[in-house]
């Protein structure tokens, strides 16, 4: 069981308590339910929790395999939506948001259990860790006109993502 009662995003929120009740409480999705039904998310802000991952390509947010949220799952194998940081178009919130603790630890139990972190003999663990990216599903065409439209999240910056323990 992970040790918290509530994860907050902002600092904001700790300023001004009273600013809590002005942004809604934001239940959890994982990688493998976006993927699942992408125009159910599509253009609208959600906050994801799985493995966010850095590499040389990039930023992204995945699980291993869908399986087991998905029995017919459209896509055996790794399921990973690439980050794009991109301040004016992602979704931002005036106070921060509150993430909704029972929803985040029951879900983020069930993804460790199908979903390891990768280890690396050079650097530090910081290259996969566990965290939540609130942000907008976008579709994105590929740059050579080939092949279908591959989901990111565009978030407004490192204050829309919580690492979790």
């Amino acid at each position: 069981m992970l040790p918290w009662v509530s994860v907050v995003l902002s600092s904001l929120l700790a300023a001004a308590p009273d600013a809590r009740a002005a942004e809604p409480l934001v239940h959890p999705t994982s990688v493998c339910e976006v993927l699942a039904d992408l125009p159910a998310y599509a253009a609208k802000p959600v906050a994801i929790v799985g493995r966010f991952s850095m590499r040389q390509q990039g930023r992204f947010i995945a699980e291993d395999d869908c399986a087991y949220s998905q029995p017919k799952a459209k896509q055996p194998g790794p399921a990973v939506i690439k980050l794009q940081f991109d301040r004016q178009s992602a979704p931002r919130l005036q106070t921060g948001f509150e993430v909704d603790a029972v929803s985040l630890r029951e879900k983020s139990a069930l993804i460790r259990e199908h979903t390891k972190l990768r280890t690396f003999s050079f650097g530090t663990p910081d290259y996969d860790r566990w965290a939540v990216v609130y942000g907008t599903v976008e579709l994105k065409s590929p740059a050579d006109g080939t092949g279908k439209a591959e989901p990111i999240l565009v978030y407004a910056g490192d204050g829309y993502v919580i690492f979790l323990k």
